[in-house]
């Protein structure tokens, strides 16, 4: 067995043949998903109270036996049965909620930028699994994955039966799947790519020139290391240690105390704007260095040689804004959506002090943009960034455009990496280094309302960041 980085098998991409006769493919629970979606989608709907304690307890004992003896397939099955009587259409809907509210942010990076590297490649990429259509496909839709093998309920009349149509992709059941895909779509796997964490894929890697044993267990280890396999592990989704947890929320807590400090230099100058004005140069810098978060631009001198400019960043967590405000430091007005507690305090104090505009998606939002932009200071507004690594633009991208046109400033894209990885969840982040990269701007003269060069230029930008 070697071990191998993700740079390692990103340059075996790289040098790869090009086009679709090299299949890439990819188990998904353990592998590109941190954990194991029906756990994880049943945990949500207990959360929730759309299932009942008691109602896992009796679906846990019918899959005891299976559990008992490792069948993986016999578990599908048993799963399987309890869909039965459910509406097709339904839980299409459920499985698009699931994703976006739980699954999505489980996403190892490491897998999308291996998915988008064989993409980039030309590569036939094919999601491969035991796990439900209702578990992967929108994390198939999400990643651009065209293909997907999966274990498949049977629906008649758009009820579901609580049969499998077809065959349960388990062990030796995938490895053949994937053999007949290969053949009909005429897939050489003696140039293929495959990843999986887990012993029960043996079969399918043993198939491939290019085997990769992902996040995998001691047993699935050792047949990597008697076959020379690489190992790769992902890292991305690494809980926080104690000491990162500590450092963070001392960070975040830093907010007070800075608070409380430029509240006194703006009651000494009688000036709400200095209160502001400390507090955006001083809290989002402080927070990141307790917290262990050194921050890294390539093109710092874009943003500020042109103010006031509105900047449009890609959109994960609170560390987001932290990193961007650290980087724009003073004179800025940021736009929050106010999702989550912390950035509902953070959000309602800045908009006392003029620092941040909330995003109710009303015309007061607008005139408060326009009212910073005339005042001299730069508006950064975010745009939401999908799990494979794509911004859509259609949005807050277009009405920044718009923005930036009516006000005669330029728009500056800014690519946020590696935040997401970094902070897990909303109260505590890792220690570690967020890389920003900052495009040259886009001028005025290129900002004709809703022009679609300009579009184009601002899509292009991002594009190229990944």
């Amino acid at each position: 067995m070697t071990a191998a980085t993700l740079d390692d098998v990103l340059e075996s991409i790289a040098n790869a043949p090009d086009g679709p006769s090299v299949g890439a493919f990819f188990d998904y629970d353990g592998t590109l998903l941190c954990g194991y979606s029906a756990l994880l989608i049943a945990a949500d709907h207990l959360r929730r109270r759309e299932i009942m304690p008691h109602q896992m307890v009796r679906d846990a004992v019918r899959s005891a036996s299976a559990i008992r003896d490792h069948d993986g397939a016999a578990m599908v099955t048993t799963g399987a049965e309890t869909l039965q009587g459910r509406r097709h259409r339904a839980l299409l809907d459920l499985a698009d909620r699931d994703f976006s509210s739980v699954l999505a942010r489980r996403l190892y990076s490491e897998g999308m930028r291996l998915i988008a590297a064989h993409q980039a490649k030309g590569h036939t990429v094919v999601i491969a699994t035991s796990a439900t259509s209702y578990q992967v496909e929108p994390a198939a839709e999400a990643l651009g994955v065209e293909h997907v093998l999966c274990t498949r309920p049977e629906v008649v009349d758009g009820v579901l039966t609580g049969r499998i149509d077809g065959d349960v992709l388990w062990g030796p059941g995938k490895a053949d799947a994937i053999a007949r895909f290969a053949d009909e779509h005429d897939v050489a796997l003696s140039k293929s790519f495959a990843y999986s964490d887990g012993e029960e894929d043996v079969a399918m890697l043993q198939l491939m020139a290019h085997p990769h044993a992902v996040n995998g267990g001691r047993a699935l280890n050792e047949v990597a290391d008697t076959n020379g396999w690489r190992r790769l592990e992902c890292a991305s989704q690494a809980r926080a240690t104690p000491l990162d947890r500590v450092r963070s929320w001392l960070g975040l807590s830093s907010f007070t105390p800075v608070m409380t400090a430029a509240a006194a230099v703006g009651l000494t100058r009688s000036d709400l704007g200095a209160t502001s004005d400390v507090v955006t140069a001083v809290w989002p810098r402080l927070a990141l260095g307790i917290g262990g978060v050194d921050v890294r631009v390539d093109g710092a001198e874009h943003l500020h040689g042109h103010r006031p400019a509105v900047v449009v960043f890609n959109h994960h967590t609170l560390l987001d804004e932290l990193v961007i405000g650290d980087l724009l430091r003073r004179d800025y007005v940021m736009v929050l959506h106010d999702h989550h507690t912390i950035e509902r305090v953070v959000s309602a104090i800045g908009k006392r002090l003029g620092s941040v505009v909330s995003e109710d998606g009303t015309g007061d939002t607008t005139a408060s943009i326009t009212a910073a932009l005339s005042e001299g200071r730069t508006v950064a507004i975010a745009v939401p960034e999908h799990p494979r690594r794509s911004v859509d633009i259609a949005g807050n991208g277009a009405r920044a455009l718009r923005l930036a046109a009516a006000n005669g400033v330029p728009v500056i894209p800014v690519h946020v990496l590696d935040a997401a990885d970094l902070q897990r969840s909303l109260g505590s982040f890792k220690s570690g280094v967020v890389n920003v990269r900052v495009a040259p701007p886009i001028e005025v003269e290129a900002l004709a309302t809703d022009h679609p060069a300009a579009r184009r230029r601002l899509a292009a930008a991002f594009d190229s960041f990944y």
